[in-house]
């Protein structure tokens, strides 16, 4: 659950242009998504904001070795799920590493034109198991991290691991039409 004083860490973070969403994996080793320069997506919209998020996001592991992991997206329109994105299946190597190509990242179609980044809509989300349905708790946790944050609109992202043991997180993003 988003707090305050996570709400103030993540509108911290986005101040020096960055954000975080950390998973804990068993034993210590972790895997994070950290948007880089979340400041230069500031204005942006549709296929520009698109292509800034997938140059932006940056996938750290720090684990012995290679994961399986998939990557979730769903945009958030009037505090419901409008559209989703899920991964095919990727190994996540230890260490930073972006995202493993474009058709690991959702097309433009989740991204309209008329949804704008204004800028300082940056939200860390919350650490969670996804169960046997990462895709419905997804879906589930998009919405409410956005409107607890008080954000009606937005895209969510997050990452979760293929062993069900894994813990997940995430970041989202506040978006407004423009």
């Amino acid at each position: 659950m988003i707090n305050r004083r996570k709400f103030m860490v993540g509108t911290a973070a986005l101040a020096t242009g960055v954000s975080a969403g950390t998973v804990s994996f068993a034993g210590g080793a972790q895997v994070s998504i950290r948007l880089k320069h979340a400041d230069h997506l500031a204005k942006l919209r549709g296929g520009k904001l698109r292509k800034a998020l997938m140059k932006s996001v940056e996938l750290i592991a720090d684990t012995k070795g290679a994961v399986p992991a998939r990557l979730f997206v769903c945009r958030v329109e009037n505090g419901k799920v409008a559209d989703m994105f899920s991964s095919e299946v990727f190994e996540l190597p230890d260490g930073a590493s972006p995202i493993p190509g474009a058709k690991f990242f959702p097309g433009e179609m989740l991204f309209p034109g008329e949804m704008l980044f204004p800028g300082e809509m940056l939200f860390p989300g919350e650490m969670l198991n996804p169960g046997r349905s990462p895709r419905k708790t997804t879906a589930g946790l998009a919405p409410r991290l956005l409107a607890e944050a008080g954000a009606e609109n937005g895209l969510f992202f997050v990452v979760f691991a293929e062993e069900k043991e894994v813990l997940g997180g995430g970041f989202g993003i506040g978006t407004v039409r423009g």
